[in-house]
């Protein structure tokens, strides 16, 4: 199975200018279980925040795919 969700660096990446200590470890998605996190994490929040919509969101929408989209996690350390 080919992994569609890392790609290539991108054209607009630029090394890092400073490092900080942050309470959270932020990283690309890199399997199909982490995309199950986002939507999973993405339909609760709108949930939560727009009754009903939750719902619409259970499923990986086709911009999750796209080669130019980077899909993010924050994860406590």
């Amino acid at each position: 199975m080919t992994n569609r969700l890392i790609r290539a660096p991108r054209p607009y990446s630029a090394p890092a200018e400073r490092v900080e200590i942050l309470p959270f470890r932020v990283r690309l998605a890199s399997d199909e279980d982490d995309l199950a996190r986002l939507v999973r994490l993405r339909s609760d929040v709108y949930e939560r925040h727009v009754p009903g919509m939750g719902e619409a969101l259970r499923h990986p929408e086709s911009e999750d795919f796209r080669e130019d989209v980077a899909l993010i996690l924050a994860e406590c350390k």
